[in-house]
């Protein structure tokens, strides 16, 4: 799933750069003479930095669709597991607290709260934190004005997406993936001790009661 989502969140980024340079070759005035230096409006700027940031947005969106998907066979099968214990022994074990632990809401809502955010609330800071007025001050005054060159450049200032996207990504599956087996493990166990007082309890005590009845018949 991760190698996958690497790939696209890449595919995603690049074509968001590709439409950004695209953009910039529209309204950027190349230089007049060799030794000058291409322009662009202040408004240009503006426009550029909220592209840059509705494709930042686009791409944690889409991620996050494309991670929700491929979780959902994962916890389809948790419910698989809670459905196959008997209604008796789901009565007996932790009631209205074994749902919730292990309910899409408690498993997904960290994904969205501690990843994405997070991302998001980066990249709009690191794009306003001055990668786009350097673009504009630095790069694009001495840079070829076309659509492969600024491209490129916009490609280098890009959110390093395996630091701020992809390592957190790998550290939730893996906390998600070890939390439910411990947590599947631990209702287990439950289950097998409420099976266990349920025979003590009841199922030999009748048992006994029927092995009785039926002598004294």
């Amino acid at each position: 799933m991760l190698p996958r989502e690497r790939t696209a969140l890449r595919a995603d980024a690049e074509q968001g750069q590709l439409a950004a340079a695209r953009e910039v070759l529209d309204f950027a005035r190349p230089r007049r003479w060799p030794f000058g230096s291409n322009a662009a409006a202040p408004a240009d700027r503006d426009f550029l930095l909220d592209l840059l940031d509705e494709r930042a947005e686009a791409l944690a969106r889409a991620s996050e669709a494309r991670l929700t998907a491929a979780l959902e066979p994962l916890l389809a099968r948790v419910d698989e597991g809670l459905g196959a214990v008997p209604a008796a022994l789901r009565a007996a074990v932790t009631p209205a607290q074994v749902p919730a632990e292990l309910g899409r809401p408690a498993l997904l809502g960290p994904l969205h709260d501690l990843v994405y955010v997070p991302f998001q609330a980066f990249a709009r800071g690191y794009l306003r934190g001055g990668r786009v007025d350097d673009f504009f001050t630095r790069t694009l005054p001495h840079l070829e004005l076309s659509e492969p060159a600024l491209y490129q450049a916009l490609l280098r200032d890009l959110v390093d997406l395996e630091a701020e996207l992809v390592r957190p990504l790998e550290q939730y599956v893996r906390r998600l993936c070890d939390g439910l087996a411990a947590r599947v493990a631990r209702l287990a166990a439950e289950v097998t001790l409420a099976r266990v007082d349920l025979e003590e309890r009841v199922f030999a005590p009748l048992e006994s009661f029927e092995a009785a009845l039926a002598e004294a018949t």
